[in-house]
């Protein structure tokens, strides 16, 4: 077997990489031969969904070492009944590096439904007391690979953390059931994480705490290749409210007009969204390698929480590149202009199948 498991790679190409790509609420039936999707019920939805054409794990966010040092984390388990993908990304915010990269693959498909997710040498589980209870992520720099596009050495990094919810799950779309393309799937979000842990960067062992996201989705999609691309906002703001937003994109970039979101309030009441506006704005960048470029920053203007924010990149290199799924920006941005907090952009512009 190459570097490419091609098998994978397709399946998880044309299916998506992020639990972004969701469109209006509603249920629908599955693709032929998966499972009938219900609402989602937690605790028992943290555990895996074997039997759908896709799922994963997915949690990012902000870092402080003890002197100071900021960084952004990105750590992700993608599901498929070919295999599994993990990928972590780590950023130090203040000299704008990628210091933890590292995917990891396993050709062994999940066969059961469990809270513990292993990919070669990582780790990502979900442990109890309560509905909320802890997830767990464990990357190490053994049992995996580095994805950066360099000639440099790549950064040995490795990722330890515990993620415990500061406010109660939010269920997206109708009981945690919405639409991705012309098939339904289940989705729900953590939108404030407690966040402990260890980072190993550079030869250093540092011990780190922020706050993060954290998203689990899973269904069975029909491919379009209108719901291959698009945009992706999560944002945490200082009044306690959390926001999540997505549009899709044709593969021209132009916005599809499918949107829709969460405005979650500081009680951890959900709202859903359709009404509000994206807009790109330059500097545009086009990281080394990448087949498109992506805005440094947008604007947010959602009518219903009377939000208009400003955002803005807090560093160039927040691309992230995969083997065997198609390769992403995935970026923390601070907001310059309205209701203070931070936010987490995703935008996937690369043609399917590239960047690996």
């Amino acid at each position: 077997m190459g570097r490419r498991l091609v098998g994978l790679a397709a399946a998880l190409a044309v299916l998506g990489v992020s639990v972004a790509i969701a469109v209006p609420a509603g249920a629908g039936a599955s693709s032929a031969g998966a499972p009938a999707l219900v609402p989602v019920v937690l605790p028992r939805d943290h555990a895996s969904h074997p039997g759908f054409g896709i799922e994963w794990w997915y949690t990012t966010g902000r870092l402080t070492d003890a002197r100071g040092g900021r960084y952004s984390y990105f750590a992700t388990v993608w599901s498929a009944p070919m295999g599994l993908v993990a990928r972590i990304n780590v950023v130090d915010l203040r000299q704008d590096r990628i210091v933890a990269d590292r995917e990891y693959v396993s050709v062994t498909p999940l066969d059961r439904r469990t809270t513990t997710i292993r990919v070669g040498g990582y780790v990502e589980s979900w442990r109890p007391p309560g509905r909320e209870g802890t997830w767990s992520i464990t990357a190490p720099a053994t049992g995996g690979l580095a994805s950066l596009p360099t000639a440099a050495p790549p950064p040995q990094g490795a990722l330890f953390l515990r993620l415990a919810p500061e406010q109660p799950y939010v269920l997206h779309g109708t009981h945690g059931i919405i639409r991705q393309g012309p098939a339904p799937s289940a989705y729900y979000s953590a939108p404030r994480l407690a966040v402990t842990g260890t980072l190993i960067a550079g030869g250093r062992r540092l011990a780190v705490h922020g706050q993060g996201w954290f998203d689990h989705q899973w269904g069975s999609f029909a491919t379009d290749q209108n719901s291959e691309h698009w945009n992706w906002f999560a944002c945490q703001l200082d009044d306690g409210r959390a926001l999540m937003l997505y549009q899709f994109l044709a593969p021209n970039g132009v916005p599809t007009g499918i949107q829709a979101g969460t405005l979650v309030l500081r009680d951890g009441e959900g709202r859903h969204l359709q009404r509000f506006a994206i807009s790109p704005h330059g500097p545009f960048l086009r990281p080394a390698g990448a087949q498109a470029s992506y805005p440094q920053a947008w604007t947010l203007s959602i009518p219903a929480g009377h939000l208009n924010l400003r955002l803005r990149s807090l560093a160039a290199n927040q691309f992230i590149w995969m083997s065997f799924v198609p390769s992403f920006w995935e970026g923390a941005a601070t907001i310059t202009h309205g209701a203070r907090g931070s936010c987490v952009v995703e935008s996937t512009r690369e043609p399917t199948g590239a960047g690996s």
